[in-house]
């Protein structure tokens, strides 16, 4: 752990004086020498006469011989006293000419380093208590000791004024002595950061890794906070000098028992943002509870006294401070040198941060230049070459960084502040400036695999089309399109190097935000003409980049321009739109990707980019890497074939729509529809089910069988016995129903539907064993009569009578042809726990779901005829409705006929005109009421 670095300087403190070790021992110094001159005085009586003008001043003596001493003694610290006076006036004068020679934002920085360096509070307090303590010396009549002791101390001080006096000359008349130390102070207090930074790492993950072991204490944000009650802690003193600097392992362990204790009764977790060797301010500690939940004080009252033990507090390092101004004078030096359009002093600050900086702080720097423009309103207000001369020394600097990530977001950053700071025209002339610099590292950034520079290229030219820097786009275009080839290709002549997959990539983005800006204005009324001239320029030339020329046959490119992009651009494509923030709008990110490869791949009038789908040789392979979708490619093929497709060829260049290969790129289209189909019913076939969804589509079948039985039995009411097995029923469903979704798609249980198949099969198998019984029939006149909703309703004969159905209770099932042999036309209604005694099994509804394979395909032939279709395509659904029923002595039935239920009908609806006509409401049963 290191030491805090004590400051040499006398420091206030919300007013008060607090005075460092330095000046206590000065102090001290001094006055034990005036004491110890005191006590001489005092003592010299004990001492022998001879001797006594060492201790007491001669003239006290009359000791001829040594009385000039006195008078010498005052001149000396009259002169003394003058010099004194003098230096300080003096040097204050040299002190703050040096503070003029300084760059802008650095002048108190260096100030406080001439003061340091020449040790001048120690020069000045010397200076000031020698004479305080030689006039007391002289006052009390002191002897040769402390004549001697004075006369050497102000000498001593005459000498260091003639040294001091010279440092502080040099220094003026030299002002790169104090640049020199400043830029060595600079890169002392990167070093110092650097091990702060390291100790800070150290104890984070030291702190992660204990908080991993404990249940109820968490770092950082729960995604799902807002849906939880929150009480900060107050446990940070609001003081920026004050740091936390280590922790204790078992207090946090007491805490996280403390929580476990309370959690019985309501989970309650303490979430923490630690910001080790940081300003407290950006340290927080919460309390956590469901939403609604109270916190208990007595637990917040607990966690508060065991954080407080278990977090070491202490002073910020004086290394730590110092980097925070350094960091802060830095940035408004080059600000300052920015609005001054000053390269001297630009290059003053741009050698400032990079030796202040590490790798990793470069970022955070230039995001602080960027927030002191945040108030700045005002266009325009730098030179655009200055700022140019900004970029393209940054972009020196950083040439040597191996993090490359660092390096495009530190350009990216200066190019956003370019933007803002900038109106259109300006920044195009910035750019104009830096352009060169960004296309050289785009095509030749060795070193980089990933190829991050063109990527920082690409981000560039999507943020010019979207600005509206359109002059900055045609130079991109000009570079993308003509100047642009890369040596490296893959070794197979088939699929794409990395670089080249970001170059067709590039393309394919840039048509599609061309298209979108150039529908949109084409939709709007006139005088968009100039910037509609400038995108149809602009899109011809991405149409047919020349290092298509290059790679236009291999089968590779056709995998980059149909792969629609997973994260649609959707920002992009409201700024095009001009549709503001608050604005709701609908729109489809892939019907404008679909807009571009549509043309892209249509050679016409003004695309000679000679792309084909006759190269994508191998199919299968295309689909796989695309992971293209039918549905996608049904669009495509729409959209090549549609009038809307004519409408922009028409746009672009009048007479384009005429002489086009679409329809044939439609039709290869077509053919890697069949592929794809292909591969799906294989998939289909060859894919195992998926047993969360198997068994939640059991769990659906059963809650709707459930609720169909309801209708007209009570299942709990029935009698359980576990050997009741009955014998299965059987359906098919379609097997992406318990698959996971392929090509993009899912198919929706029908689970409702497979349970109504099944209780039909049921019912219809308990009513084939009643035929041909005798039934006891009772006929009633009105639903009323009937003993309850839980019934078995059956349509007997009942053809085109519309009127009967409103009377069908609990469960209905239509017996057109009399099967059943029940009599008279009309509707017949069965109690089946009065007609039949029962037994039903703890598991009412056995349900499987499987596979149709080698072990049940004839079984599934047996049932079902699929002509062409592929049984295995299906899935096999069984059910055991396990539920035994026997005939009681007879069959009883209620009966109401179908010219009874016309009656019914026919005076409800009188009544309800009767209600009608007297503008009297009718009650529940269909009377008027008072």
């Amino acid at each position: 752990m290191w030491g805090l670095i004590l400051e040499r300087k006398i420091i206030f403190n919300n007013g008060f004086l607090s005075i460092n070790r330095e000046v206590i021992i000065i102090f001290l110094i001094y006055f034990i020498l005036v004491g110890l001159g005191i006590s001489g005085v005092i003592y010299s009586r004990y001492v022998d006469e001879g001797v006594k003008y060492l201790l007491v001043t001669p003239s006290f003596l009359n000791n001829s011989p040594l009385n000039w001493t006195t008078s010498v003694w005052a001149g000396v610290l009259g002169i003394h006293g003058t010099i004194a006076a003098l230096s300080i006036t003096f040097m204050g004068m040299f002190v703050s000419q040096v503070s003029n020679y300084s760059e802008h934002g650095f002048e108190n920085i260096c100030k406080s380093m001439l003061l340091r360096k020449t040790s001048f509070l120690k020069f000045s307090l010397n200076s000031i208590f020698s004479l305080l303590s030689g006039i007391v010396l002289l006052s009390c009549g002191g002897g040769m000791i402390t004549y001697a002791i004075s006369i050497f101390v102000s000498l001593y001080f005459i000498f260091n004024y003639g040294s001091m006096y010279l440092k502080l000359y040099n220094v003026t008349e030299n002002p790169t002595i104090i640049t020199d130390r400043l830029f060595f102070e600079l890169d002392k207090a990167k070093n110092d950061y650097l091990l702060i930074d390291e100790r800070r790492r150290t104890i984070e993950n030291k702190f992660l890794n204990m908080i991993n072991d404990f249940e109820y204490i968490h770092y950082g944000w729960d995604s799902d906070f807002i849906n939880k009650g929150q009480r900060k802690l107050n446990i940070f003193q609001n003081n920026q000098n004050v740091i936390i600097n280590d922790f204790c392992p078992i207090c946090f362990k007491e805490i996280n028992n403390e929580l476990e204790r309370f959690s019985k009764v309501v989970r309650t977790d303490l979430r923490v943002n630690l910001n080790f060797i940081y300003p407290l301010s950006t340290s927080s500690v919460h309390i956590e509870v469901q939403d609604g939940a109270s916190i208990d004080e007595l637990l917040i009252s607990n966690v508060t006294k065991l954080l407080k033990k278990g977090l070491v507090f202490s002073s910020a390092p004086e290394s730590f401070l110092n980097y925070g101004k350094y960091e802060d004078a830095v940035v408004i030096s080059l600000r300052n040198s920015l609005f001054s359009g000053n390269e001297l002093a630009l290059d003053f600050s741009i050698r400032a941060i990079f030796t202040l900086v590490s790798e990793t702080e470069l970022v955070k720097v230039i995001h602080n230049l960027n927030h002191s423009f945040g108030y700045t309103n005002k266009k325009n207000n730098i030179e655009y070459s200055i700022f140019a001369a900004f970029y393209m020394k940054v972009s020196s600097e950083v040439s040597g960084y191996k993090n490359y990530n660092i390096v495009c977001d530190a350009l990216r950053s200066i190019m956003d502040l370019g933007r803002y700071i900038y109106d259109n025209e300006q920044y195009d002339e910035f750019y104009k400036l830096i352009s060169p610099s960004l296309e050289h590292r785009a095509q030749y950034s060795l070193g980089d695999p990933e190829y991050r520079f063109f990527d920082l290229y690409m981000s560039t030219v999507r943020d010019n089309i979207l600005s509206k820097n359109y002059l900055a786009f045609s130079l991109n275009t000009r570079f993308l399109t003509e100047k642009f080839r890369y040596p490296e290709s893959s070794d197979d002549g088939e699929t794409l190097s990395i670089i080249e997959n970001k170059m067709v990539s590039c393309v394919r983005q840039v048509i599609t935000l061309l298209i979108i800006r150039l529908c949109y204005l084409s939709e709007k009324s006139d005088g968009h003409q100039e910037e509609l001239r400038i995108i149809k320029q602009n899109l011809m030339k991405w149409l047919a980049p020349s290092f298509l020329e290059d790679l236009f046959y291999k089968s590779g490119v056709y995998d980059v321009i149909f792969t629609v992009p997973s994260e649609p651009d959707f920002d992009a494509s409201r700024t095009l739109r001009d549709i503001p923030d608050y604005e709701v709008a609908t729109f489809s990110i892939n019907n404008d990707a679909f807009k571009a490869v549509s043309l892209l791949m249509t050679q016409t009038l003004f695309n000679k980019n000679n792309l084909n789908p006759i190269f994508i040789r191998n199919k299968k392979e295309f689909i796989k890497n695309t992971k293209i979708t039918t549905h996608e490619l049904q669009s495509l093929i729409s959209y090549l074939k549609g009038d809307e497709f004519s409408a922009l060829l028409e746009l672009i260049n009048e007479g384009s729509s005429q002489e086009t290969n679409r329809m044939e790129v439609a039709e290869h289209l077509e053919s890697i529809i069949s592929v794809k189909n292909e591969l799906i019913a294989n998939s289909i076939v060859s894919s195992d089910l998926d047993k969360v969804l198997v068994n939640k589509y059991i769990d659906k079948v059963s809650i709707s069988l459930g609720g169909y039985f309801n209708k007209f039995v009570d299942i709990d009411s029935i009698p359980v016995s576990n050997s009741v097995v009955c014998n299965p029923f059987y359906s098919l469903i379609n097997k992406r129903e318990v698959l996971q979704s392929i090509d993009k798609v899912h198919y929706s249980m029908n689970s409702s539907h497979h349970a109504e198949v099944f209780v039909y099969a049921w019912l219809h198998k308990m009513l084939d064993g009643i035929k041909g019984q005798y039934k006891d029939v009772n006929e009633i006149e009105d639903v009323s009569e009937l003993p309850s909703d839980k019934l078995i309703t059956i349509h007997y004969m009942v053809k085109g009578e519309a009127s009967v159905y409103r009377y069908s209770k609990g469960m209905r099932i239509t017996d057109s042809k009399g099967v059943l042999g029940l009599g008279s036309p009309g509707l017949y209604y069965m109690d089946f726990l009065s007609v039949f005694s029962c037994l039903r099994n703890t598991n009412l509804f056995d349900l499987k779901i499987e596979s149709i394979s080698d072990e049940n395909i004839s079984l599934v032939k047996g049932l079902y005829n699929f002509k062409d279709e592929n049984p295995l395509m299906y899935a096999l659904m069984s059910i055991r409705i396990n539920l035994e029923f026997i005939n009681n002595d007879g069959l009883s039935f209620y009966y109401i006929s179908v010219d009874s239920c016309k009656k019914i009908t026919a005076l409800h609806e009188q009544k309800l005109r009767l209600s009608f006509n007297d503008k009297k409401p009718m009650d529940d049963i269909g009377e008027l009421s008072d």
